[in-house]
């Protein structure tokens, strides 16, 4: 049996006051509002809408060159100095020798005649790390204290020179000395 109150909620098209139109609506607006920021979001990701990304790879871009640029000028000093370092080791060597009227092979097993040609060139090797922003130094020459020794053609003498200290820059402060045989190959 149908009352007029039965009737009345199959009929009524409300639900807690709103009509289904109404609900309808409102869903449509979400729906739009939600699609408008999701096209926003990806217009402002891929740059379109602003310039940052854009920007942002040419800085990079700029710092980059800057740095690689500032790289080249380090290396290109570095490699001058190491130049210049050989020439004035070269030139303490030939000196060195000229005065004692001996060939470069005579350093061969003669210890200390290799301890006092290591001595002097330690004042070059000090000027060299003084006036640049190097840690340390050091040369090798095609000589040993003991040729008769297994693998001793794979033996050189060598003079290592660096700072102790490495917490300023440039570095500074007590500078090491290590001396003796190296190993290549």
């Amino acid at each position: 049996m149908l009352t007029h109150r039965n009737r009345q909620k199959l009929t009524d098209t409300t639900c807690f006051g709103h009509s289904i139109g109404s609900r309808l609506a409102l869903y449509w607006l979400c729906m739009a509002l939600a699609a408008l920021s999701a096209a926003l979001f990806l217009l402002s990701v891929t740059g379109v809408l602003s310039r940052t990304a854009r920007q942002f790879g040419e800085t990079t871009t700029l710092q980059q060159k800057n740095t690689a640029a500032l790289f080249s000028a380090q290396m290109d000093a570095l490699t001058a100095r190491g130049i210049e370092l050989s020439e004035n080791v070269s030139e303490e060597l030939e000196s060195f020798l000229a005065r004692r009227n001996l060939p470069f092979d005579a350093l061969n097993d003669d210890p200390e005649l290799i301890a006092e040609l290591e001595t002097a060139m330690i004042p070059a090797m000090k000027t060299a790390m003084e006036g640049s922003t190097c840690s340390g130094v050091y040369f090798c020459l095609d000589a040993t204290a003991n040729t008769s020794l297994p693998d001793a053609e794979n033996s050189r003498m060598g003079v290592y020179l660096r700072y102790s200290s490495l917490r300023s820059v440039p570095p500074s402060g007590t500078m090491t000395y290590f001396r003796g045989t190296v190993r290549y190959g």
